[in-house]
């Protein structure tokens, strides 16, 4: 039941169409949703799994569901858990070639959290580490070389 203000009145605005057993409808909805099929054709990808389509399900707007991830602490987890499974759908179906990989990978930049790897911006750290494994491998050369001469001329042994 809704409390009531202060001053006795109903709060205002509708009522929620929130029901407890949403959590898990969500849940199940998701989860349930498989990636891909096998045709006879080969993999196919099935459509993806969205929010839009559980909440036409229950009949309210999309933005409702954001609503309700703010104000039930189960319904958050289960939005979550539903985010993950959409991510489980972008992956598998855009490694196996599925989807178009620029859909794929703008989808989960926007909505996952995904980004492009950003170069260091402290290139004397890379330039260093470069210099050093460039004179580590020209000593390697030297002695190999080194040794590959002794070995030619009889002054040294093949296994040293």
């Amino acid at each position: 039941m809704t409390p009531a203000r202060s001053n006795g009145k109903h709060p205002g605005g509708r009522p929620s169409k929130y029901d407890p057993s949403y959590p898990k409808r969500l849940l199940t909805f998701f989860s349930q949703r498989k990636p891909y099929r096998r045709t006879k054709l080969g993999l196919q990808a099935n459509d993806p799994p969205l929010l839009f389509d559980f909440a036409e399900l229950v009949k309210v707007w999309p933005s409702t569901l954001e609503d309700w991830g703010r104000a039930h602490e189960e319904f958050c987890r289960a939005l979550e858990w539903a985010k993950a499974y959409q991510r489980k759908y972008l992956v598998t179906c855009g490694v196996l070639g599925l989807t178009n990989s620029a859909i794929t990978a703008l989808e989960l930049k926007n909505n996952h959290g995904y980004r492009d790897k950003q170069l260091d911006e402290t290139p004397n750290i890379n330039v260093s580490v470069s210099v050093t494994m460039v004179e580590g491998m020209k000593q390697v050369i030297a002695h190999r070389t080194s040794r590959l001469t002794g070995v030619l001329t009889g002054n040294g042994h093949a296994d040293a």
